[in-house]
């Protein structure tokens, strides 16, 4: 029933956010390409304090010291995680810090979005974005082969709960 609120979409916030998320997975999608999986995973749990920060310097969102202090520890230990320069983890898993940067910057850049455009309408812009990206990057970076049925019914779900992941996303950060 939103077909008539598409028009919404054509606004910079809408497509701020899905560029981000574009980005966002990329960098993600290269990081795990290139560097041990748990270094990477370990590395974008920066994201929730990303996000704190983030709220505090461009929203204006109160942070008590103890929160400060937490963030502090948080990125310590990522740090820790990714031991740059130590020559023990891949350069590429720095790529997870990227990959977080853009998921914070992508749900902080949500909140200005007008709370006239339904929440369907971003994630329909958000998704649309990324199937773009993702098919320019699969022409020019992979070879093809035709999905069994399976594979097709897995990604239909797969997109399904992406889909209701970026609402719930979306409105946790509106609201």
């Amino acid at each position: 029933g939103h077909w008539k609120d598409l028009p919404l979409a054509i606004n910079r916030f809408v497509f701020a956010r899905g560029l981000l998320e574009v980005m966002a997975i990329m960098t993600f999608i290269l990081a795990l390409a290139k560097a041990p999986i748990g270094h990477v995973t370990a590395i974008f749990q920066i994201l929730p304090m990303l996000i704190l920060v983030g709220m505090a310097v461009f929203h204006r969102e109160k942070i008590d010291g103890l929160r400060w202090l937490l963030v502090v520890a948080g990125f310590a230990g990522a740090l820790l995680v990714a031991q740059p320069g130590f020559g023990s983890t891949s350069p590429f898993a720095l790529l997870a810090f990227a990959a977080a940067f853009f998921a914070a910057l992508r749900d902080l850049v949500g909140r200005r979005i007008p709370s006239t455009t339904p929440v369907l309408v971003s994630t329909f812009v958000t998704n649309g974005l990324v199937m773009i990206a993702a098919a320019l990057g699969g022409l020019v970076f992979e070879t093809w082969i035709t999905p069994t049925a399976k594979h097709l019914l897995l990604s239909l779900c797969t997109g399904l709960l992406v889909t209701v992941g970026h609402m719930f996303t979306f409105l946790a950060f509106k609201h």
